[in-house]
């Protein structure tokens, strides 16, 4: 069995006012991205804490190495797990980089120092949220369904994200 590579998980805030320049900020990603399996800022309103990266990272690599997924960019198909959906389009309103983000999670795999980058794209290192409960708005805003929230409580929202994760891999 191939042993994973160590996953850099690093969360960001905005040092700059005004909207956020998303192609600029994909450009510097891109160009940063060289010689790495993956490199990619996700909107951390969207993102449910270091298990859910974890999961979609590892979902991703498993469909990118069976051929079951006709994009190439493992970015994009990582987008597509953390936001627990299938289409590419939704996936970037949930989880990509909007004008509006203010807080980012950037994925580097491997793991790699990221605070160059970070400041080149007006983003500081902020403390991690805790694990183990998302928030409200996290969940609504990658689309788990209200009454799977409504009956569940809080204490295992977590474990609804990543069953949402998984469930990419159903067939539709």
């Amino acid at each position: 069995m191939t042993e994973l590579p160590e996953i850099g998980i690093t969360w960001a805030g905005r040092t700059r006012e005004g909207p956020l320049p998303v192609l600029e900020v994909v450009g510097a990603l891109r160009v940063e991205s060289a010689g790495r399996e993956l490199l990619q800022a996700f909107d951390a309103r969207g993102v449910a804490g270091p298990r859910a990266v974890r999961s979609a990272y590892l979902h991703m690599r498993r469909a990118m190495t069976g051929r079951r997924i006709r994009l190439r960019d493992p970015g994009a198909v990582m987008a597509l797990y953390l936001a627990g959906t299938d289409q590419l389009e939704r996936a970037l309103g949930r989880v990509g980089l909007q004008p509006d983000t203010a807080r980012a999670v950037i994925v580097s795999v491997p793991a790699a120092p990221v605070r160059e980058l970070m400041a080149r794209m007006s983003f500081a290192p902020i403390e991690e949220p805790p694990a183990g409960v998302p928030s409200l708005e996290t969940l609504q805003r990658i689309g788990v369904p209200e009454d799977l929230i409504r009956s569940t409580p809080p204490e295992r929202w977590e474990m609804l994200v990543l069953e949402h994760i998984a469930a990419v891999d159903l067939p539709r």
